[in-house]
């Protein structure tokens, strides 16, 4: 048996290219799914966040991790007005007060 050399979680390592970027980002993705598996998150759950989480993505053009609340704006206003998802799918709310994501008035 022989030892590895670890680097100290205190520094972190720079990604120097997009592939590093991408694969990152996919186990940041993993991990949460992962999280979600042992909480005992439903199959199907998981799989409707994972396909969330990259249509998100893909929208955003982005590393997620870069990403504020006025590009998840845009997000559920662009699924509204472009997929013609009804306001409660986009938003996840049952009611006003519990809306995740604020939207503003101009883009409902």
């Amino acid at each position: 048996m022989t030892l590895a050399v670890v680097r100290s979680i205190g520094t972190p390592r720079r990604r120097a290219t997009a592939q590093e970027y991408e694969d990152f980002e996919q186990e940041l993705v993993d991990q949460f799914l992962l999280a979600g598996v042992g909480a005992g998150m439903a199959d199907s759950s998981i799989a409707d966040d994972r396909q969330a989480i990259f249509e998100y993505v893909r929208f955003l053009g982005r590393p997620v991790w870069t990403s504020g609340p006025e590009d998840a704006d845009r997000f559920l206003a662009d699924q509204r007005k472009v997929k013609r998802l009804a306001h409660s799918t986009v938003s996840g709310c049952l009611t006003p007060n519990e809306c995740r994501f604020s939207m503003s008035s101009d883009v409902i």
